[in-house]
């Protein structure tokens, strides 16, 4: 595969392998991609339970949260989100939300929900696949997580002085990843002419937490 294939494929197979191979991906990342296809899936969880396990599931990446909330949080999430003997009289909020949505968005609900469970799991796997609309967005948020295998890219750590660093972890801790662009420009502004970092503090795409520019500034794998 090339650099050019592997930046166009909707293939998350053929996006992740040359990952793979070119470099160790730790548990935390795993953990943080499977919480990534969850935020980019924020609008299908239909209530405050599974957005609160994803942040559980992102804290324990980080080594803030014990085990013992990770299996707390993994005992909220329902395993289905509607049984067929519900009857809408009695169905929650959440249940009649997801009787009026079409079928395929249906099924892109239950997706969202499985990786949800996926994240909260101590023997971490990623699932890949699905529709074409979802298979392109595990595509993206591996893109988002990893580098491009095709393309290693190295910190001038003479660019990290004050503002770039300072801003790099407020925007992980803050979760502030719309702030991407900003810290582009004043990597920009302290040297950095690097073609990969420019354009990937640019991309138009929502970053989230493992972006890997963030990462990369703040020394984690």
């Amino acid at each position: 595969m090339t650099e050019k294939e592997w930046l166009a494929s909707t293939d998350p197979r053929d996006v992740l392998i040359p990952v793979l191979r070119k470099n160790k991906v730790s548990e935390r990342k795993l953990r943080l991609i499977l919480c990534g296809i969850c935020r980019v899936h924020w609008w299908m969880f239909l209530n405050t339970t599974c957005r609160a396990a994803i942040g559980v599931a992102e804290r324990f990446a980080d080594g803030m949260a014990s085990h013992a909330e990770l299996q707390s949080a993994r005992a909220s999430v329902p395993g289905h989100l509607i049984r067929l003997s519900d009857k809408l009289a009695y169905a929650t909020a959440e249940h009649r939300a997801y009787l009026g949505l079409s079928p395929q968005e249906q099924l892109r609900v239950q997706t969202a929900h499985y990786y949800v469970r996926c994240a909260l799991v101590s023997n971490l796997e990623v699932p890949v696949g699905g529709e074409p609309e979802e298979k392109r967005t595990q595509c993206d948020v591996f893109r988002e997580l990893c580098r491009n295998p095709f393309r290693p890219v190295a910190i001038d750590r003479s660019w990290l002085k004050h503002e770039a660093r300072e801003l790099a972890e407020r925007v992980y801790r803050k979760g502030e990843f719309d702030r991407l662009r900003e810290l582009g420009d004043v990597l920009e502004r302290a040297g950095c002419t690097d073609r990969e970092i420019q354009e990937h503090s640019r991309k138009p795409a929502p970053h989230i937490r493992g972006c890997w520019l963030v990462d990369l500034i703040l020394q984690q794998s």
